[in-house]
This record gives C-alpha cells, sequence and structure tokens, in this order.
C-alpha cells in the first residue's frame, strides 16, 4: 500500500523484483499483495474481496475467513440431518391447518427453506473445498493458477501455520494471526 518502501540491507534486489508499483495507490506493493477495486486500496496478501463479509479477504483476516467457512458449512448440513430425522421418525408432525391456503403456504415456505439451504449446503462446500485447498498449497485466490512449484509453497503444516498461527491449540480459535506477512514469504 501506499508509503511502502521496500526494506534497507541484503535481499532488497529480490524484494524489489517480486513487489510491483501500484498505478492506482502511487506506490510500491509489497510482494502478493494486490488492488482491490472495491476497497480502493492495496492489500498485503490479498485473496479476494469478499461479499459476504463486505470486506476483503487478505494477509489481516485470512484466518478468520477460514474459520468463518469453517463454522459455516457445517449448518446445512445439521438442518438436512434435522429434516430426515424428522421425516423418518415413526410420527412425522405435518403442520396442518384447517384452511388448506394456510397449510399449503406453510408447505411453500418450507419447501422454500429447503432449496435455499440445499443451495447453502452446495455452495459452502465447494467453497470450503476452494479455501482449504488454498491453505495447504498457500495461495490465494488469485494466485490459484499459478502451476505447480509455486514459489511460496513450503509444506502443508507450515502453509496452514503461516495463515492460522504457530499453535495449533489455536487454530480453531477466531485469534488473529499478526505475523502474517509477505516479507516474511521472503525471508
Amino acid at each position: 500500500g501506499r508509503g511502502w518502501r521496500p526494506p534497507e540491507g541484503g535481499g532488497w534486489e529480490r524484494v524489489v523484483l517480486e513487489s510491483s508499483y501500484c498505478r492506482v495507490c502511487d506506490g510500491f506493493r509489497p510482494p502478493r499483495a494486490h488492488h482491490c477495486s472495491y476497497c480502493k486500496r492495496c492489500f498485503e496478501r490479498y485473496d479476494h474481496h469478499c461479499d459476504w463479509v463486505d470486506n476483503c479477504i487478505a494477509a489481516n483476516n485470512h484466518k478468520l475467513f477460514v474459520l468463518f467457512m469453517l463454522y459455516v458449512t457445517p449448518t446445512p448440513y445439521h438442518f438436512f440431518f434435522l429434516l430426515i430425522r424428522h421425516f423418518l421418525s415413526p410420527t412425522p408432525h405435518v403442520p396442518t391447518h384447517p384452511n388448506i391456503f394456510v397449510s399449503l403456504t406453510l408447505l411453500f415456505i418450507f419447501a422454500i427453506y429447503t432449496l435455499l439451504a440445499l443451495g447453502l449446503l452446495l455452495f459452502s462446500t465447494v467453497f470450503l473445498y476452494i479455501t482449504l485447498k488454498q491453505l495447504i498449497l498457500n495461495q490465494t485466490t488469485i494466485e490459484s493458477d499459478f502451476t505447480p512449484g509455486f514459489p511460496y509453497y513450503k509444506n502443508a503444516y507450515r502453509n496452514i501455520a503461516e495463515v492460522m498461527g504457530a499453535n495449533p491449540l489455536l487454530w480453531p480459535i477466531p485469534v488473529v494471526n499478526n505475523k502474517l506477512t509477505a516479507w516474511e514469504d521472503l525471508v
């Protein structure tokens, strides 16, 4: 972003070569940084602009996004488990009302809710798969089209630890990993 300059001392040539200049922000960008046209600024280790959270997913909140996907995805599965259990029970409760119009309206609302839950189930499962795959490969959404031999790949554990933090016991807890910077990728 604005104000970032390659550090003084050894290795700066590599940083300059791997960084780029943002014409919109009028400044150097660290390696793996990209400009978001929605937020109108550059983000370090930019992944994507997420409409679900109305924010950019980047170095400062990547772990929180991964946890968001991990926590959201089981919800529609739980709904369908309860739905199947309900209809397989010996005495299923079907909402009835003396007025046929009210009964059909309730059935229609239930059907719409079920279709929405099915859509969320498929959508969240696919995106969770993509998110975890990119996490393991140490790639952002922008970088996911790169060929094998991606320069930031370490190994699966180190890649996950880079985003989720060094302590695996804290991985499921929404504590931000402040050590995630593109400069550390190069050192």
